[in-house]
């Protein structure tokens, strides 16, 4: 019988650099805890979609403007569950994992420990609409012409579903 480690890595700051991005397990490998390694890639996926929709002969600038909103929308959320999905191998509050996931995101958090498809755990990682919350995206950077997007305030976009305590 074959061994295989598991290794936890620590969430990359950026997913782009100019005209390249990594996605899915390349940008952020999670634990085999929370099945979320497979359904992140296709949010990345489909966030690209959205955010390249009807874009057609993109110059360079047009083109790294998308990615680097690309970029601050899905790092909050995708980074978020990366440090999540060691929960059930170290079993705590998410709350509790706070000083790893303030960096890249400011919401609430459950105090209770996400783990298994309990009501608690599919409220907050699964109510979520990668469609809608690009096209909320790309509409606040369209209201600022593209211009300094280099952070979403909070409020524009919905990362998690509901915290029920």
């Amino acid at each position: 019988m074959e061994t295989f480690a598991i290794a936890e890595r620590e969430p990359l700051s950026t997913y782009v650099n100019g005209r390249a991005a990594l996605i899915g397990d390349a940008a952020h490998p999670t634990l085999p805890t929370l099945a979320r390694g497979g359904s992140t890639f296709l949010e990345d996926a489909a966030a690209l979609g959205v955010l390249f929709r009807g874009v057609r002969d993109a110059d360079t600038s047009t083109i790294s403007a998308r990615l680097e909103l690309f970029n601050i929308l899905r790092l909050p959320r995708d980074a978020t569950q990366q440090v999540l999905s060691a929960v059930m191998f170290k079993p705590q509050p998410a709350s509790a994992l706070g000083e790893r996931i303030r960096p890249f995101y400011s919401g609430a958090l459950p105090d209770a420990m996400l783990g298994g498809w309990n009501r608690m755990t599919c409220d907050f990682l699964c109510q979520y609409d990668v469609f809608r919350e690009s096209e909320k995206a790309k509409r606040w950077a369209d209201e600022r012409k593209w211009q300094w997007i280099s952070k979403l305030p909070d409020g524009p976009v919905q990362h998690f579903g509901q915290v029920l305590q």
